[in-house]
């Protein structure tokens, strides 16, 4: 009789243990978003760098850069160049075209007053175009653009992981075992109820009883308020250790192993081949 009040036991602890262990599982993955989320700060910081240089660059280039635009009359049309190679024709009183250089920007060239002038949209330089062109900052202005493009060029594959990185972090809100985490706690209080309720009326209430008491069921609320809480915040990219969380799912299992206790001591410390039991330990003592 007593072997199986044992076994009843061990029944009311596995429900317990399985529940628990499954919702543990996700603060894996919950580890594996604090990774994310740290790496997506590491590449904004890194694309902040090469922003800042890649700005810093093009505000060295570009004056130079335009210094490279001529124009001069060819026949009855005028021709503007840039780098000698022909990018437009036609009347100057027409002319008002956007060259992009690549890596740099774009080039706006206008006939204004007399003068075919080129500037930096967005940007305050501006060049009255010559007939010859600067073919001395070609070397350098060739090595900067070249750079530029290798710097455009890690950006964008900085902002590509980053919002992969963001996407995925955003789909973990919809992941189901995020569900099964915050609820775990209170579907194996529901597994125990059932359990209890099955062994006979008195039991259940004992232990509906001793869940209504306030010592623990007003610690109980405000753990799991702050519990569920958190793991939202963290979702959301408010950080947290991961050991807090496992802190947090470790307490709310105490409402669910009041079941076995309180089972232990309705059932089994109080059968008779127990307390004869006790009583044989106390008189050897003694």
């Amino acid at each position: 009789m007593l072997g199986n009040k044992r076994l009843i036991m061990v029944a009311l602890i596995i429900p317990i243990l399985v529940i628990f262990a499954a919702g543990g599982t996700y603060l894996d993955q919950m580890a594996e978003i604090d990774h994310k989320v740290k790496k997506i700060e590491v590449l904004s910081n890194e694309m902040f760098y090469l922003n800042t240089k890649i700005d810093k660059l093009r505000e060295l280039v570009a004056p130079l850069i335009l210094r490279m635009f001529s124009y001069h009359k060819a026949g009855n049309v005028y021709e503007v160049m840039y780098r000698g190679v022909v990018v437009w024709k036609g009347d100057l009183n027409s002319l008002n075209i956007t060259y992009t250089v690549k890596g740099v920007g774009q080039v706006r060239i206008t006939y204004e007053n007399g003068d075919v002038v080129a500037r930096f949209e967005g940007r305050p330089y501006s060049y009255e175009l010559e007939s010859t062109w600067d073919k001395d900052a070609q070397y350098f202005v060739d090595s900067v653009v070249s750079e530029l493009l290798d710097l455009e060029d890690a950006y964008n594959e900085d902002e590509m992981e980053r919002n992969i990185l963001r996407s995925e972090v955003k789909m973990a809100l919809y992941n189901p075992m995020l569900a099964f985490f915050l609820a775990s706690p209170l579907i194996s209080i529901a597994a125990e109820v059932l359990l209890l309720k099955r062994l006979g009326r008195k039991m259940l209430d004992t232990y509906l009883q001793a869940l209504r008491n306030p010592y623990i069921l007003l610690p109980t609320i405000a753990v799991y308020a702050v519990f569920g809480y958190l793991t939202i915040s963290f979702h959301l990219g408010n950080l947290l250790p991961i050991h807090v969380f496992t802190v947090l799912f470790a307490l709310l299992a105490i409402p669910s192993l009041a079941a076995p206790i309180i089972y232990y001591y309705e059932e089994i410390a109080t059968s008779p081949f127990e307390v004869k039991k006790v009583r044989n330990l106390m008189g050897r003592s003694t």
